[in-house]
């Protein structure tokens, strides 16, 4: 039960970011930096993409039950996380100015989701390696 309602919620998240991405992608030139806003567009699509993906094959990984709710809401929170900081970031001057305040926000915003993200996909990568066997022979 819990794992139907984490899968849902991944891959919900995901097509919500992948059509707000799309959505992005027309105000990419008219953001005052048009470079940053068509990476946030193309990490909104593609982010999308794999959260919808990774809800798909949610029931299939070996996810410990009792953690299956919360991480996969920090799989969520860090992929929206990341991408506000780069929208953040797109909205504040282009290089060469000094950092602004919204410049530091975004600054933060894209570190704190990106330390979240390397943990919680991370933390899915312990349950698989040892159900595939990584590291034994296959021969043995």
């Amino acid at each position: 039960m819990a794992d139907d309602i984490a899968a849902r919620r991944l891959w919900r998240a995901g097509l919500a970011l992948f059509v707000f991405g799309l959505a992005f992608g027309f105000l990419v030139k008219a953001i005052p930096d048009s470079r940053l806003a068509l990476s946030a567009h193309l990490n909104a699509v593609q982010s999308g993409t794999f959260l919808i993906a990774l809800g798909l094959l949610w029931p299939r990984l070996a996810v410990w039950p009792r953690a299956a709710m919360a991480l996969s809401i920090a799989v969520c929170v860090s992929f929206w996380t990341l991408e506000a900081g780069m929208v953040l970031a797109s909205f504040a001057p282009p290089d060469g100015a000094e950092v602004t305040g919204l410049k530091a926000a975004a600054q933060t915003t894209i570190i704190a989701g990106a330390v979240v993200m390397m943990i919680s996909v991370g933390a899915l990568l312990v349950p698989l390696a040892r159900h595939a066997n990584i590291g034994r022979d296959a021969a043995a």
